[in-house]
């Protein structure tokens, strides 16, 4: 029997008075979920206990891993989802191209208008231009203003230091998204005995690069557009080495693989040992139906990371993240569920953090999930956050979720 296990990212929310004081998830008209509910079990997650979790310690937690024992930063795993050289001791961080003047962060994401063509030039630059005092660095452009960034030092750099991004705080190696938070560009500070050359470095990088972009011609362009510049780099969960992530074929005794085209899931994919499908264009579901089926021929278990809906919770858009709730719903699992042998597929569907929209970050809330197969017994609750509310599964962290439904996994084969 396959087991397909899908991620909406961001999907759950709180209520919003746009919608008519419900949750997008709630309010969305999701006709395929809703028939999936109908032979499931249904049920509610703190997927990392206390913090608002970034995507990589939620995933972490929800392929089975406990983040406490193994997470070692998300830098490391951007880097290694963006193919980039990196080896133990060296620093590896996430980084954001943004709009800066002065010291003031206009935008964080450059108003998601940056392309990819942009992206490859500043790149190009930064590498080109900015060098660095006693240490070597890499940075490369991703997705659109995402990037990830390996410094290499004679002597071994230490990850214990502060984000210059303001929207995530450090606690311990976890960022943590904060709920409110000063729009201005920090300063990198250590956090532990020796970790002092990290921050200088970091602090380094952030002063030569904005020095660098800031008259390029991308941005001596778009300042002619009236567009915002993309003048800065902000920096923040680094990382010296990557987690120690247990075979996950091994971990449950069948082969995984994963669909995904950011390059965090990737890189924890490559670190969990799963074979991988990348997929060339976010919202084209016709690519992921293809790439769906054609992985359950091949492995036994799939994770497939869906990132429509957690934009527009950033960006505070509750109408635009219902009808991406709904367009996920009539043109992924519609139409993916036409095609294949749901007695044979056990259908998981849950969220990896929250990401309410009254917020614009994520949040620590619980996020519902959804076990459905069917030779499961009827059900009346639908996936949402009220009816996940009143079930009385509770899993306090979210590596419980995994060995949950290995046990319903082993009990349906077994029927």
């Amino acid at each position: 029997m396959n087991l397909l296990f899908t991620v909406l990212d961001g999907a759950a929310g709180r209520p919003h008075p746009k919608l008519k004081g419900k949750t997008p998830l709630k309010a969305a008209n999701t006709p395929t979920l809703d028939k999936l509910a109908e032979n499931s079990q249904i049920g509610q997650m703190t997927v990392v206990p206390e913090i608002a979790p970034e995507s990589d310690s939620a995933v972490i937690a929800l392929l089975g891993y406990d983040p406490e024992k193994v997470y070692t930063g998300r830098g490391p795993l951007e880097a290694l989802g963006a193919g980039m050289k990196f080896q133990k001791g060296n620093l590896a961080l996430r980084c954001n191209f943004a709009t800066l003047k002065d010291d003031e962060i206009l935008d964080r994401r450059v108003a998601r208008s940056l392309t990819e063509k942009e992206a490859q030039q500043l790149q190009e630059t930064i590498n080109k231009e900015v060098k660095l005092t006693d240490a070597n660095f890499t940075f490369k452009s991703t997705l659109a203003h995402r990037g990830a960034l390996v410094i290499e030092s004679k002597e071994k750099l230490e990850p214990h230091i502060t984000n210059t991004d303001p929207a995530y705080s450090k606690e311990g190696l976890v960022s943590v998204a904060k709920e409110t938070y000063e729009p201005k560009l920090m300063k990198c500070k250590p956090l532990r005995k020796g970790s002092e050359k990290s921050a200088q470095l970091v602090n380094e990088f952030t002063q030569k690069t904005t020095e660098a972009l800031k008259e390029t011609e991308i941005n001596k362009e778009r300042r002619k557009k009236g567009m915002l510049e993309a003048n800065a780099v902000l920096t923040r969960d680094a990382g010296t080495e990557k987690p120690g992530l247990r075979d996950i074929n091994e971990l449950y005794g069948a082969e995984w693989t994963i669909l995904a085209n950011m390059p965090l899931e990737i890189g924890i994919a490559k670190a969990a040992g799963m074979k991988i499908k990348k997929i060339n264009e976010e919202q084209n579901y016709d690519e992921w139906v293809e790439k769906t089926i054609q992985a359950m021929k091949e492995t036994k278990c799939l994770y497939i990371h869906l990132k429509g809906p957690d934009l527009p919770g950033h960006d505070g858009k509750p109408i635009e993240k219902k009808q991406k709730i709904e367009e996920i719903d009539r043109e992924y699992y519609q139409k993916l569920l036409s095609k294949i042998d749901s007695s044979k597929t056990i259908i998981v569907v849950t969220c990896d953090h929250a990401t309410p929209c009254i917020l614009k970050a994520h949040s620590s809330d619980p996020v519902p999930f959804m076990i459905s197969h069917s030779n499961m017994g009827k059900n009346t609750a639908k996936f949402n956050e009220d009816d996940a509310e009143k079930s009385k599964i509770k899993l306090e962290k979210g590596h419980e979720l995994m060995p949950h439904i290995k046990k319903i996994h082993q009990e349906l084969e077994g029927n």
